[in-house]
């Protein structure tokens, strides 16, 4: 009786057990739900330092407006940054749930910045998913003094009057970057640094995407994690030009520097293509050869002199340009159907010789695991190509006749024999070798021949018989 009582309150605990597991999930996967009227609300209370991030990755369900309240902003901060970034399809961030000229933005990468005085200590913003479908959204908020350049805060063409986001687009060459000067009053101290990074190609997944938005929402992990950005000698300061690598997307940011103080700009994501509609299958940063002349030169130069230096070894230098070109001929389909960049080695000399605006693209390829091994491959079909042609050239002229040229003089010279004497014309036209010898001696034996049938009929000849005069040793 013990033991089924022990039993029976095993199973119930283990149920009950169960039933809170279950019930602890529903409630997480409903808490990160979102639907139309919903507030959710976002505390910065544990936050260390100005700058610091507080972020939640919420799925707001189809053609739902949603409150977010930033709350425990303490009462010596300057500004909130507030943003909102969704993964290929497009939501919409605004001031108020009712959309008004100049007070909303839509796109992938939003944000807004809300300022504050003593009294208040919470900011509130409106998301709004459109689409037929629920979207997930990361949102963020970060939190600076008085003293911080605010981003955006001098926008001259953005829709918002503080535009702390970035304007990236693109187009089959290249990806533009654009945003708006920082604190309006002291633009000229303002500096500003832009920064870029990769994620791996041809990863869509949203995982990845919100990790590396994550990493570029702070100064400190943007200059941790990312790469700056040179600066260009044309144009406007804060817009970019980059090459394109459709499929390999690109995080870009700013920061502003005023004085001490810093503040990061809301961080723009680009595939440089539409994942959604299946778009991605398909020297750097010199500011000298953003003159076309400047340009045009060094190529050409560049391109001659490895001709030039390879002259004194032209079968070997014939053996590695076949070995390089052959093999890289190789790895590009390779290439294009894995989604790595070594294509580019070729499509940017295209580009520049086609494209007006790509001669002052910032050309940085992304250079990961795929293009490691294709690299790899690569320089092994190299290797091994150079092997094979230098066996093969073993004891033969540098540059023998072709094939087809030999078997085309061949041909001539039967058809057309020569009936008058040439340079060429043998001294004793009419001797003949003598097919087989049938004295005695091996004087006149004929040569050895590479043809089958007079091998064969050499074979079927009767040994000469023992010439007597021939000397032998003597026997006693």
């Amino acid at each position: 009786m013990n033991i089924m009582l022990n039993f029976n309150g095993i199973h119930y605990f283990t149920l009950s057990l169960l039933w809170c597991v279950i019930n602890v999930s529903m409630a997480q996967v409903s808490a990160n739900i979102l639907k139309d009227g919903d507030k959710f609300i976002l505390s910065v209370v544990n936050t260390k330092e100005y700058g610091d991030v507080v972020d939640s990755i919420q799925t707001v369900m189809p053609l739902s407006t949603v409150q977010i309240d930033i709350l425990d902003i303490p009462p010596n901060a300057g500004f909130v940054l507030f943003q909102a970034h969704s993964h290929i399809y497009n939501i919409t961030l605004s001031y108020s749930v009712v959309l008004m000229p100049h007070t909303y933005v839509n796109g992938t990468n939003l944000g807004l910045v809300g300022m504050m005085d003593s009294s208040s200590g919470s900011a509130t913003f409106f998301l709004r998913n459109s689409n037929m479908f629920e979207v997930p959204v990361l949102i963020a908020s970060q939190v600076y003094g008085k003293d911080a350049p605010i981003p955006g805060g001098c926008n001259m063409e953005f829709p918002v009057e503080v535009s702390p986001f970035l304007v990236v687009k693109y187009n089959s060459k290249v990806v533009v970057a654009d945003s708006q000067p920082a604190s309006c009053d002291e633009t000229e101290f303002v500096s500003y640094d832009l920064y870029r990074t990769y994620l791996p190609e041809k990863d869509f997944t949203s995982t990845t995407y919100f990790t590396a938005l994550r990493n570029m929402m702070s100064v400190d992990n943007i200059t941790m994690k990312a790469k700056k950005v040179t600066a260009v000698k044309a144009g406007p300061p804060l817009r970019r030009v980059y090459s394109a690598y459709p499929g390999t997307a690109s995080v870009h940011s700013v920061i502003a520097t005023l004085g001490f103080e810093s503040a990061a700009y809301v961080p723009a994501i680009t595939y440089a293509c539409d994942p959604a509609t299946d778009s991605c299958e398909v020297l750097t940063d010199f500011n000298y050869l953003e003159n076309d002349y400047n340009y045009w030169v060094v190529y050409i130069c560049l391109m001659l002199s490895v001709p030039l230096l390879l002259i004194p070894f032209n079968q070997k230098a014939n053996i590695i340009s076949c070995a390089v070109l052959g093999a890289y001929a190789v790895i590009i389909p390779i290439d294009h159907y894995i989604g790595s960049n070594l294509k580019y080695i070729i499509v940017n000399i295209i580009r520049r010789a086609t494209s007006l605006e790509f001669k002052s693209a910032i050309i940085a390829p992304p250079y990961q695991l795929r293009d490691l091994i294709l690299t790899l491959v690569w320089a092994g079909l190299v290797g091994m190509g150079y092997v094979v042609q230098w066996q093969q050239q073993l004891g033969k002229p540098p540059f023998p006749p072709p094939p087809w040229q030999v078997r085309g003089e061949r041909f001539r010279r039967n058809r057309f024999p020569q009936t008058t004497a040439t340079e060429r014309t043998p001294l004793l036209i009419d001797a003949r070798i003598p097919w087989s010898s049938t004295g005695d001696d091996n004087v006149f034996d004929s040569p050895p021949s590479t043809s089958n049938w007079q091998s064969f009929l050499r074979k079927l000849q009767p040994a000469a018989p023992a010439n007597p005069m021939i000397n032998h040793p003597q026997t006693a």
